[in-house]
């Protein structure tokens, strides 16, 4: 069934998505979904989403998410949540988000989002970047971390991490990267990505990384 004029205020991602009169304005991840038509095109992640006689297809990151009679079933990384009599549960990236009496309690990425009389913390992906003698700027979902003693250059989402006479440790996604002796040790989304002979192979959603001559080129999503 098709969504009529009702109000969707959807913060994740410090993104407003409304639905007015058959438009639909999503910037999560800075994109904008619009409807013409009954057609939802979306190009998260370069995933295309169609809405066809009161079905939306999702794919982002390849998976389906359809609503069937008032229940929504998201297949993020393959979590399910569905919405039952007020009851949302959330298990993007195994994260559950109970609505209950106005209040949202979202763990995406294992942070924790509260709205107290009007304000909101955000500690998505745990971070707090804050380097004193230097500077940190990190922009997520379009961000540059740069340190000026040895140059980390990180961009989350189409990124490049160089290292130069220094250690990178990167937590993004709870995950560790050491470099020792050669091996870099990447768990991002339970990946281990394994140094030989001067080559980085990441499987990151089919995504491969090269080591030249010392320098990591890391194309996470758009790999």
């Amino acid at each position: 069934m098709l969504l009529e004029s009702v109000p969707f205020v959807n913060k994740r991602y410090e993104c407003a998505n409304t639905i007015e009169c058959d438009t639909v304005v999503d910037k999560r991840y800075e994109c904008v979904n619009t409807i013409e038509s009954g057609t939802v095109v979306n190009k998260l992640y370069e995933c295309v989403n169609t809405m066809e006689s009161g079905t939306i297809v999702y794919k982002l990151w390849e998976c389906g998410n359809t609503i069937e009679s008032d229940a929504v079933v998201y297949k993020f990384h393959e979590c399910v949540n569905t919405t039952e009599s007020d009851t949302v549960v959330n298990k993007l990236y195994e994260c559950v988000n109970t609505i209950e009496s106005g209040t949202v309690v979202d763990k995406r990425y294992e942070c924790v989002n509260t709205i107290e009389s009007g304000t909101v913390v955000d500690k998505r992906y745990e971070c707090v970047n804050t380097i004193e003698s230097g500077t940190v700027v990190n922009k997520l979902y379009e961000c540059v971390n740069t340190m000026e003693s040895g140059t980390v250059v990180n961009k989350l989402y189409e990124c490049v991490n160089t290292m130069e006479s220094g250690t990178i440790v990167n937590k993004l996604y709870e995950c560790v990267n050491t470099i020792e002796s050669g091996t870099v040790v990447n768990k991002l989304y339970e990946c281990v990505n394994t140094i030989e002979s001067g080559t980085v192979v990441n499987k990151l959603y089919e995504c491969v990384n090269t080591m030249e001559s010392g320098t990591i080129v890391n194309k996470l999503w758009e790999c």
